[in-house]
């Protein structure tokens, strides 16, 4: 897990992918540490600590959640 794709490309020796929409877990939360679902993380805070995401972060979705096409 990483803060961005600039920070995940800046340690790693690969590119930044989008996850898939159905990974189980694709979100850490900053604060608890917790893995939380899409969903949860769409509902803007972290269910465990209810922490707020940073609000413009949907503006972002297509960088880091691909839709899953079948």
């Amino acid at each position: 897990y990483y803060a961005c794709y600039h920070c995940h490309d800046a340690l790693e020796n690969h590119t930044f992918k989008a996850t898939l929409s159905s990974e189980p877990y694709p979100v850490l939360c900053g604060v608890c540490l917790s893995y939380l679902t899409l969903k949860d993380y769409k509902n803007g805070t972290c269910p465990v600590c209810q922490s707020a995401f940073n609000p413009a972060c949907y503006l972002h979705d297509a960088i880091y959640f691909k839709k899953e096409s079948f």
